[in-house]
């Protein structure tokens, strides 16, 4: 197994970085397919691990009940989880933002969030004119033209296909460490907590990197200016 691990630890690591690159996902997700493919077919590779385990099963048995099987199931669960109805859909948004979009993706995109394609076409056409929409397939591209197309308006058919493609999870290691954080937080000492101070703690807990970059005194600051009046107890 190691050399396939080693492999599928190199593209889970890419696919859980937080600057992810759209174009280099698909390439990435493409290569570990294309590599599985390639073990399948590889007889001097299965023969150099078919010696270290010798011992253990005849060569025609393991080849068919544990190599096989094991080729075949990763490459099933990566045809599942990266279909190519997804792969189409990151490189049509991949296009989109680097301003080289064509109609194929126009009509996939169309389909998948259910837009207007008169004028998802039209705002596209005044998107490039503008120049501080800067071309780019990585997430603070996409960032940064969901915030320029809020303070702009009316571009409501870019600005929902591309809400709705950052929803789309890569991966579900995100959700997975949401939950564990949650059993830390909410213990049975917790039990009684109410709904909005739980969202407030997971917020703070799951957010460690950017909750720490927080200035302790803005937060006492914004907190006098939000209740200005006097916070002593009577005596």
């Amino acid at each position: 197994m190691k050399p396939l691990l080693a492999q599928i630890q190199i593209v889970s690591a890419k696919l859980q970085t937080s600057n992810l690159n759209l174009l280099s996902a698909v390439t990435i997700v493409q290569a570990l397919k294309k590599s599985l493919i390639s073990l399948r077919s590889d007889e001097d590779e299965y023969s150099r691990l078919y010696n270290k385990v010798l011992d253990v099963y005849k060569k025609s048995e393991m080849k068919t009940t544990v190599y096989y099987v094991v080729l075949d199931d990763l490459f099933n669960g990566l045809e599942n989880r990266f279909s190519q109805e997804t792969l189409n859909l990151i490189n049509s948004i991949s296009c989109m933002m680097q301003h080289k979009i064509e109609s194929l993706d126009i009509d996939i995109l169309t389909k998948k969030f259910d837009l207007h394609r008169d004028e998802f076409e039209g705002e596209l056409r005044l998107i490039r004119a503008i120049p501080d929409f800067e071309g780019g397939t990585s997430n603070n591209t996409i960032h940064k033209w969901l915030e320029k197309l809020s303070t702009l308006g009316n571009f409501i058919n870019v600005q929902k296909t591309l809400k709705l493609f950052t929803t789309i999870p890569v991966t579900t290691c995100s959700c997975e460490r949401a939950f564990s954080k949650l059993s830390l937080v909410k213990t049975k000492l917790r039990s009684q907590m109410k709904q909005n101070r739980l969202d407030s703690l997971m917020m703070i807990f799951v957010e460690q990197e950017l909750a720490s970059q927080i200035n302790p005194d803005d937060i006492i600051d914004e907190f006098k200016s939000m209740y200005p009046a006097t916070r002593r107890l009577e005596l």
